[in-house]
């Protein structure tokens, strides 16, 4: 007996990077409806590695089926995605039977013949539907996180189906004076002719400014009919990943999803209303993609689930984990927050009152990358259900596909990557998953003038903030303070040495020619940052005092001036709390580009660019920086190029991601 499906799709796996985003959100449109689902790849595709992530999710997770071409299967519709030739369709329709096939062309393909339509005639009525909105195009340009501008005076208001006059006369007496853009989008031209087999529906995007015209409105209502138009939910991406409100009624809400609001056709005039005469001052909303919108408000009986957020800094130095700790500290008091650490020491979480769990780099001596991936995303799945996370932070580079596997089949858990700039000349062949987040949020870097890397020609895909940091200025110890802190001389001239985790270079040898040169100037404290695993591990430098306080930074007043590394978080720190430094910047290829961070410093007059080759310069530029006068030009320097803090900017992107939470 043949099996019963309500959805088969039967598609092009070698088309999966393009075609494959908007097939998965099909199935999760269909998922939501409860529907049974069948998935048939046609005979002689090729999957390109890590194409089809989210396609294994669906059937891994139950929501669909993976038939093979010639099963016998019955289908109330058959959907098949782009035209590849009408013996690949004909081989996969074998063994199925339904009442209707749609087939749905990528903008820009070749028509399908009357004679191939003639052909498939046999297995169900064919109906073809020119796909102009391609999976490329769902997720339409971001604009800046937050806008200081103030919203125009006149409020658009969009209409996805025919407008409604009884919605639009109570509207008037609700809103009077209020200037309304109105805009009928239901006006859409939908063009169809008749052929041999069936209907050619042409739905006429291509020549239309859809995203011009979503940008002219400030809420997007419809009533739509139970035979609404297949490009309705695409309509609704869009306009909720621009920031646009959308209001439907209640019973459309499994097809949608938490992002709109939700009421009832007699109720919409009043909350229309409210949009337009609240506060039009009010910065704009983010733009999110469509995965992670605005849900709809909360009635103040409902009591929500506490859904946690689940930080993952990748292993490495302390970069990533600083950043994860500065949107954590920003977070309200309400959200629970959990770190996976990958880093043994977790008292720096904890000493900040998170929790803390640890996980292992590795499930055992000698496990490859892909074991680990693999180990990766079943202890991230037992995390993500032990807290009953609603978002998973990822801070690093290289977005691997277990960490994917581990958060996007889950409803509700959306994951969020924190992407710092300045890749230099590094990569990673995991920066396609960047299309499974549901926000990307990209720290500024103070010399992003200078990035040249891969990721700033993708910014459009990122929500940018201002640099992030886990301090502000009002956070540093007063200088006394900080000198007694770490008993030092109050009267001796200290130097910082912060050299990062030697990753890549001879870091034992780099200290030893530093402290070879400090060492002729009588009387300068020379402290060590104790963070540098070597110098934690060995203390070779007995002249030196090691410092050991978390967050360091807290202790910048006490030092006249540092030697560094031009690693994101040092650098922004130093600039940020104007202490002078001369910047020895790792310039290994795999590295983000601490040599552009420090060039960029120095161009500015705000501190020294010296490269491990030049160190035999150091002697003259400390002798120049141990001047007062010289200091100060450097500090006031550092200073005009501070930036504000990011961290709270991102701290409500990840508030704005958990659904359970959301205003």
């Amino acid at each position: 007996m043949a099996d019963r499906y309500d959805r088969v799709f039967i598609f092009d796996l070698s088309e999966l990077p393009d075609r494959g985003l908007r097939l998965d959100l099909d199935l999760l449109d269909c998922a939501r409806l409860g529907q049974r689902i069948g998935l048939v790849p046609l005979p002689g595709s090729d999957l390109i590695p890590g194409a089809a992530t989210r396609l294994r999710e669906h059937v891994s997770q139950g929501r669909a089926a993976r038939l093979i071409p010639g099963q016998a299967a019955q289908a109330e519709r058959v959907i098949i995605h782009g035209w590849p030739g009408g013996e690949r369709v004909r081989a996969a329709l074998l063994g199925l039977t339904a009442p209707g096939i749609e087939v749905r062309l990528p903008d820009g393909a070749d028509p399908v013949t009357d004679l191939e339509i003639a052909a498939l005639a046999p297995h169900g009525r064919v109906t073809v539907v020119r796909d102009a909105l391609q999976a490329a195009a769902l997720v339409p340009p971001r604009q800046p996180f937050l806008e200081s501008l103030p919203r125009p005076a006149t409020f658009g208001l969009g209409w996805l189906t025919p407008p409604d006059p009884m919605i639009l006369g109570r509207l008037a007496g609700l809103a009077p004076g209020t200037r309304m853009d109105i805009l009928d989008l239901s006006s859409v031209p939908y063009r169809r002719v008749a052929t041999a087999g069936g209907d050619l529906l042409d739905q006429g995007f291509a020549d239309l400014a859809i995203e011009r015209l979503l940008r002219r409105l400030d809420a997007l209502v419809g009533v739509p009919p139970d035979a609404a138009p297949a490009c309705l939910p695409t309509m609704i991406r869009w306009a909720l990943a621009m920031g646009v409100e959308v209001l439907l009624p209640p019973r459309t809400e499994p097809l949608h999803g938490p992002g709109p609001h939700y009421c009832e056709p007699e109720r919409m005039a009043e909350q229309i209303s409210r949009w337009a005469t609240r506060d039009r001052t009010a910065p704009a909303r983010a733009a999110m993609s469509p995965s992670a919108t605005a849900p709809r408000p909360r009635t103040a009986a409902r009591r929500p689930r506490r859904r946690s957020v689940l930080f993952l800094p990748a292993k490495g130095g302390l970069g990533h984990l600083m950043r994860s700790l500065a949107i954590a500290r920003r977070l309200r008091s309400t959200v629970p927050v959990v770190f996976a650490s990958q880093v043994p020491a977790l008292q720096p979480i904890e000493a900040l009152g998170f929790q803390a769990e640890f996980l292992p780099t590795a499930p055992g001596p000698g496990a490859s990358p892909p074991e680990w991936d693999s180990w990766l995303r079943d202890d991230l799945e037992r995390l993500i259900e032990t807290y009953d996370a609603g978002a998973v932070i990822f801070d690093g580079n290289h977005l691997t596909p277990g960490l994917v596997q581990a958060v996007g089949p889950r409803h509700g858990c959306r994951l969020a990557w924190v992407r710092r700039g300045m890749w230099g000349r590094s990569t990673s062949r995991f920066l396609p998953n960047a299309r499974w987040c549901d926000a990307i949020l990209e720290p500024a870097d103070i010399a992003g003038a200078r990035d040249i890397g891969i990721t700033a020609s993708r910014r459009s895909e990122a929500l940018r903030v201002d640099p992030v940091r886990l301090l502000d200025p009002e956070d540093l110890l007063p200088r006394d303070e900080a000198r007694a802190g770490l008993s030092l001389d109050p009267d001796a001239t200290a130097v910082l040495i912060q050299m990062g985790s030697g990753t890549h270079r001879d870091l034992a040898t780099l200290i030893d020619r530093i402290m070879a040169v400090l060492g002729r100037f009588p009387g300068l404290r020379i402290c060590i940052a104790e963070g540098d695993p070597l110098a934690a591990a060995a203390r070779r430098w007995p002249d030196a005092t090691y410092v050991n306080g978390f967050p360091l930074a807290q202790y910048y007043n006490a030092f006249d001036f540092s030697i560094a590394a031009a690693g994101y978080n040092t650098f922004v720190d130093v600039i940020s709390f104007g202490l002078p430094t001369i910047f020895v910047p790792n310039r290994h290829p795999s590295l983000d580009d601490q040599s552009g961070r420090a060039r960029f410093a120095q161009d500015h007059a705000a501190a020294f660019d010296l490269s491990e080759q030049d160190l035999p310069d150091l002697e003259e530029i400390v002798k120049l920086i141990l001047n007062q006068r010289a200091r100060a030009y450097l500090r006031a320097n550092c200073l005009k190029l501070a930036p504000a803090n990011g961290a709270p900017d991102a701290a409500r992107i990840v508030e704005r991601l958990l659904l359970a939470e959301a205003q």
